[in-house]
């Protein structure tokens, strides 16, 4: 009786074997092999209508020669492209259980064809037959979406969709997708650890940018833009073809590309934080022909055009760098006194700077001085009207009046901050050259100490 049974069961595998080549399966072709196990594959590839869908779902069968690789599951994981019936390109995670868990898997059957996989696809041509064969202990199935014109979740739908809000699969594939987001690049994204806590979607997300038109010229310009917003990052999608960016914290560069036809061009693109996004328009003007000759120049404007360059890091926000100091002083004596006079602050690159000035001193009741800073100067510029600052360096002192007393030499240091174009400084200074020396009147000169207090005003200056 039980060879009775094993040979319906031969029969019908080979019958079922049989109608599926009839059904337009093709010959099978090697998929994977090693020692001990060799996997193949058949498919079937349906033609498609008029109207970008296939008179049926096209498939693809396995057949197995050998002994499962491990006890439980055990994943061969391969890949194919494929065109569907409107053109576009796909690709396809596939996925096959070649441990013994696999049901269809028997140790006393050396041959037979796992039924076709639940996931049909509509294709017109295969673009790759198989490749990317690799064996895991993970399943990694689905399908890719190349041909697609989709683009990258930004971090706030990142955090939408590892929370939920999408729904699950395939209804959360679906709406992705729809929104013109790329489901495979969140998925991976969210898998590498990408994505806010829960609160970040709780809060009022605020976007707001410095401009939302730019003019530009036929020649090209580079433009800055400010973005002010609440979350971690931003993005910027859809740029016109004749446009680049460079982003950085809080701010980007435009830069556009020469025009050197005799059409001006519109175009716009989007920057986008969380769920806001600004739409910004770019005009640029056509390039017009001189008269008599086949060549083209730039076109005139009503309007002037102002471009910032690109900002570099802790570069100066402001160019007010001369000034009016007024300042209260004490000595060694705890005599107080006075300081006033003109400053030059020249700032440079990467928050460096020069302090220097003629200032004028009133001190030790009828003391008086002229003192030459020479200070280094290194500045944190928060905004155009915020920085912290420190200095360091030296002071020449010239005391006037002292009958004899030496000229010192002092080393200064102190910090302050600026507020629009108003400073506030605490500094101090040492004696550095030789004080022990004694007065010809006989009594010895004391050290050359002083604390400042210093006010200061910027005289202010435009910047484009």
């Amino acid at each position: 009786m039980k060879k009775i049974i094993f040979f319906t069961l031969v029969f019908i595998g080979t019958l079922y074997s049989g109608f599926a080549q009839m059904g337009g399966f093709g010959q099978y072709e090697l998929l994977y092999s090693d020692a001990t196990i060799k996997v193949e594959i058949s498919y079937r590839i349906r033609p498609c209508t008029g109207n970008g869908e296939s008179n049926n779902t096209c498939k693809y069968k396995y057949r197995i020669t050998g002994s499962p690789k491990s006890t439980g599951d055990y994943f061969l994981n391969w890949k194919m492209d494929y065109v569907d019936c409107n053109g576009n390109l796909y690709y396809r995670n596939n996925a096959l259980n070649i441990g013994s868990n696999n049901p269809h898997f028997s140790v006393y059957v050396t041959e037979f064809a796992i039924p076709i996989v639940d996931e049909d696809f509509t294709c017109k041509s295969l673009e790759k037959r198989h490749y990317d064969e690799t064996l895991s202990s993970i399943k990694k199935s689905g399908i890719g979406l190349k041909g697609l014109n989709l683009r990258k979740a930004t971090s706030y739908e990142i955090t939408k969709i590892m929370y939920g809000l999408y729904g699950i699969n395939p209804e959360r594939r679906n709406k992705l997708i729809a929104e013109g987001i790329d489901p495979d690049d969140a998925q991976s994204r969210i898998n590498a650890g990408e994505g806010s806590s829960k609160v970040a979607l709780e809060k009022e997300v605020t976007l707001s940018t410095s401009v939302q038109n730019i003019s530009a010229p036929a020649i090209g310009d580079i433009f800055t833009i400010d973005v002010n917003t609440n979350e971690s990052f931003f993005e910027i999608s859809n740029l016109p073809n004749w446009c680049r960016v460079n982003k950085y914290t809080g701010w980007f560069s435009l830069s556009c590309d020469a025009n050197y036809t005799d059409l001006s061009r519109t175009d716009w693109f989007k920057v986008a934080a969380g769920d806001k996004e600004v739409k910004i328009n770019v005009y640029q003007a056509a390039s017009i022909k001189t008269a008599n000759k086949n060549t083209y120049s730039q076109s005139n404007y009503t309007t002037p055009i102002i471009v910032r360059k690109p900002r570099c890091f802790n570069c100066p926000k402001t160019k007010d760098v001369l000034g009016l100091t007024f300042a209260f002083t004490g000595d060694t004596d705890n005599d107080g006194g006075f300081q006033g006079g003109l400053i030059y602050e020249p700032l440079f690159k990467y928050g460096f700077g020069l302090r220097t000035g003629l200032l004028f001193d009133a001190f030790d009741k009828k003391k008086l001085g002229i003192v030459l800073p020479i200070h280094l100067e290194y500045r944190l510029n928060f905004a155009k009207k915020f920085s912290l600052y420190g200095y360091g360096g030296l002071g020449l002192n010239l005391i006037i009046n002292s009958n004899g007393y030496p000229l010192p030499m002092t080393f200064d240091y102190g910090a302050g901050m600026q507020i629009n174009h108003f400073h506030i400084i605490v500094g101090d200074s040492k004696q550095i050259s030789n004080y022990n020396r004694v007065h010809k009147s006989g009594y010895n000169l004391e050290k050359y100490e002083k604390l400042n207090i210093t006010f200061s005003f910027m005289f202010p200056v435009t910047v484009y």
